[in-house]
């Protein structure tokens, strides 16, 4: 009998023990503060962030190449059908640069465009000074893309559907500190009056 007994006191102290943990968790689960939805990632790992965050990047870089895109500072209509624009009139020292970029708006093939540097110049607003293009040391035109056998040339070439544009730049000496704008000459281009190039 009391071997029976001592059998008894024995389940029934394991049972116990075993029901007060099932309590406890069941009170801790009770207890623990839930997540609202708005704050529980849509993905645990991490793979729809990424790719959100790759697309948002992606539109950025799109944004600042757009934005980061020369804007011409005027337009005029150049030999062959051409569109040149001025896209840059800045002094930097005793220089000034004076860069161009020729279009072809169409797919018409335009040959041969090429202009004599020495007809190239800007005239000083404020004084009716012309100016023409820098030479190096050598006696070479500080101008570019120059002609490969001609080095009096400025030699952009052909013109097709392929290579739509190209770039020209010239170097100048700079007006005086008075000047505020120029006006610029580029032959079988329309004339660029009134530059600004001081604030």
């Amino acid at each position: 009998m009391k071997t029976r007994k001592v059998i008894s006191v024995s389940c029934l102290l394991f049972s116990t023990s075993i029901c007060g943990c099932q309590i406890d968790t069941l009170n801790a689960r009770e207890t623990q503060p839930s997540v609202p939805a708005s704050q529980e990632p849509e993905n645990s790992t991490g793979v729809q962030l990424a790719s959100i965050t790759s697309a948002s990047a992606k539109t950025l870089l799109i944004t600042l190449s757009k934005d980061s895109k020369p804007k011409p500072i005027l337009t005029r209509s150049g030999p062959g059908g051409l569109e040149v624009d001025l896209v840059r009139a800045g002094i930097t020292g005793k220089i000034l640069t004076v860069e161009l970029l020729y279009r072809n708006p169409t797919s018409a093939y335009t040959r041969n465009v090429e202009m004599p540097i020495q007809q190239v110049s800007y005239i000083d607003d404020a004084t009716a000074k012309r100016y023409g293009v820098l030479k190096d040391e050598s006696g070479q035109y500080l101008a570019s893309p120059l002609g490969k056998r001609d080095k009096t040339i400025v030699d952009l070439g052909n013109f097709s559907s392929v290579e739509k544009s190209k770039v020209a730049w010239f170097k100048f000496p700079a007006p005086p500190a008075g000047t505020k704008t120029i006006s610029i000459n580029i032959p079988d281009v329309g004339p660029y009056d009134g530059i600004s190039v001081r604030p």
